[in-house]
């Protein structure tokens, strides 16, 4: 590049040159050659002595031409220095070079500099980037005071019992004694899946304590532990390879529940559906026969606490599902305790969820014709009755209004709530199918289930049951919280 604009100055001058008609030495002019090309300038061999009697005007004009020439020449040699580097000291009047001049021009690295330019300019941006860009590529942001392990106890022992009798899909208390008693309690808690899940569950059960007089405030509170989590999604993400992981990021998502993004609660049950695949919790580890069974069933629960949560997102907001259900190994949780497991029952639901989703609310069966809606709702609806009947008397929601002053635990009312919107989401689907054939049959349906008008008469009638009843559990509990209506 820079022997090419000198040979093309040295061509203009020389034609100059010829052109004043000045008197020249024998011997041929001075050329620059591309083996010359480390002489930063050029000498001309000045011209014999001219008597000012012969020619005057001529010589002068010609003279101060050349002079011009020569010194824009020796001006443009010093400002353009060549690649390698070298100085010339030919002449002696030849200006300093400017460093502003040479500063924009980058040092390409000296194998690739000549056939690659652009490496040249990558090497001059990379010389002007921050040494600060260069620290570690996760960075936990605190946006509360900071929190010691025993600090964190302290906040949660107040919340303990409302957590685990709310938040079955936490498993806190299968949880919460890695943060108490084992050696390395100090560890798990600094690590990033402790330090995440225990600000997720302080958020919720912070949340839970609320009275709707006072929920901004108490909310305004809990917001900076949530966001102590959310700020190490990505390195749960890309790092996370225990169940604390997947189980911080369900817990951001309960949180989420409550609140009117459900985009990023979506987003969050997604995600620990796809930490939990990565990890391997959808199928039986090789090294099951040497677990104990404590293990093993938090091993089961943090998996089907991912996958409730996703069948659930992906039903009411008309989602995909992460976890394909022909996919699965783990066995569903059976709760070391004595008593009913409601993860174990809401997790058969969450089966029920899937099916639900997939029979009548996707793409194919939203194309379904009007028999084929019918048999899916008749056999949906089969299978919602199955589940209500495996539960215990006590625990089986009915299509009649609560009475006045019963009281439900909070994992049951939950329970009995996600029944019911099961059962709003089949038999509305028979709203979609205005005009059906009245003298059409389908065999094989049970009795009174014949015509699919008389299917229609039935599933408006149970979509108006399931919304008394639901209703009928709201008035049940003594101060219902926004985050509980969501």
């Amino acid at each position: 590049m820079y022997i090419q604009a000198l040979e093309e100055r040295l061509s203009k001058m020389e034609a100059v040159l010829n052109q004043a008609g000045l008197p020249r030495p024998g011997a041929p002019p001075t050329r620059v050659s591309p083996s010359e090309t480390d002489a930063a300038s050029v000498s001309v061999a000045p011209a014999p002595p001219v008597f000012p009697s012969a020619t005057a005007a001529p010589s002068q004009a010609g003279t101060s031409r050349v002079d011009a020439l020569q010194s824009s020449f020796n001006q443009m040699s010093t400002d353009h220095a060549m690649i390698d580097g070298t100085d010339s000291n030919d002449s002696s009047d030849q200006p300093t070079p400017k460093p502003a001049a040479t500063q924009h021009v980058p040092d390409p690295p000296n194998p690739l500099g000549p056939k690659m330019p652009v490496f040249a300019v990558i090497a001059s941006r990379i010389k002007e980037v921050n040494s600060a860009s260069y620290c570690s590529t996760f960075n936990r942001q605190v946006f509360t005071p900071r929190l010691d392990r025993e600090e964190a106890i302290t906040m949660l022992m107040p919340l303990y019992d409302d957590v685990i009798s709310n938040y079955p899909l936490l498993n806190f208390h299968y949880f919460v004694n890695r943060f108490e008693t084992v050696p390395n309690a100090e560890d798990s808690f600094n690590s990033t899946s402790g330090w995440a899940y225990m600000n997720a569950v302080i958020a919720v059960g912070t949340r839970w304590k609320t009275i709707n007089s006072a929920f901004q405030e108490v909310c305004q509170l809990a917001w900076p532990f949530l966001k102590n989590a959310f700020s190490v999604l990505t390195e749960l993400m890309v790092k996370g390879d225990d169940l604390l992981s997947v189980q911080a990021i369900v817990a951001m998502a309960v949180f989420m529940q409550g609140t009117t993004c459900s985009r990023t609660a979506a987003l969050l049950s997604s995600d620990a559906v796809r930490l939990s695949q990565n990890i391997g919790l959808h199928r039986q580890p090789c090294t099951m026969m040497s677990m104990c069974m404590q293990d093993v069933e938090a091993r089961s629960r943090v998996f089907w606490a991912a996958y409730i949560l996703d069948k659930e997102m992906g039903l009411n907001h008309g989602l995909d599902s992460i976890q394909d259900d022909d996919d699965i190994e783990t066995e569903l949780p059976t709760g070391l305790g004595e008593g009913v497991d409601i993860l174990n029952l809401r997790a058969k639901l969450a089966m029920v969820e899937s099916s639900i989703r997939r029979r009548l609310y996707t793409a194919k069966g939203l194309r379904l014709n009007d028999d084929d809606v019918v048999k899916a709702i008749i056999d949906l609806d089969a299978l919602l009755e199955e589940w209500r009947s495996s539960l215990p008397a006590d625990l089986q929601p009915t299509y009649d209004s609560p009475k006045s002053g019963q009281d439900f635990a909070p994992d049951v009312l939950n329970l009995q709530l996600a029944f019911y919107r099961c059962t709003l989401m089949v038999h509305w689907a028979a709203r979609r199918h205005s005009q059906f054939k009245t003298v059409a049959v389908l065999l094989g349906t049970p009795a009174g289930f014949e015509m699919p008008y008389i299917q229609l008469s039935f599933s408006q009638k149970r979509c108006r049951t399931a919304a008394h009843a639901t209703l009928g559990l709201f008035r049940t509990i003594s101060t219902p919280q926004y985050s509980d209506l969501w």
